[in-house]
């Protein structure tokens, strides 16, 4: 049997304190791009499960650039809806628009 640890209910505490908006950031992103791609959605279960998954994970990482601008974590939350809602397809091809013209430009 492992060491037991007694502080370990102290530090699983300290980590969801820290991560907290993060959490619900990933989990409004996921629930949301899950929803919206059961309603509108042709593919199959797996691709709407990914596309959940990979928004949940654009909203679990803008908490850094938040932290960067000097905003409030809590928008973490409205942050991961909004990604859920336009979808995975739309930031993508929203950030090769920008490349390519940053390309031709050049």
């Amino acid at each position: 049997m492992p060491e037991k640890n007694p502080d370990i209910w102290m530090q699983i505490a300290a980590w969801w304190a820290t991560h907290h908006n993060s959490l619900c950031g990933f989990t409004a992103g996921f629930v949301v791009a899950l929803g919206r791609s059961f309603l509108y959605g042709k593919g199959s279960w797996r691709k709407k499960s990914i596309e959940a998954i990979l928004c949940g994970i654009l909203a679990y990482t803008a908490r850094p650039i938040l932290l960067y601008f000097q905003l409030s974590e809590e928008w973490i939350t409205p942050i991961g809806a909004m990604l859920g809602l336009v979808g995975i397809d739309f930031i993508r091809a929203t950030f090769l628009k920008i490349i390519n013209k940053r390309v031709e430009n050049e």
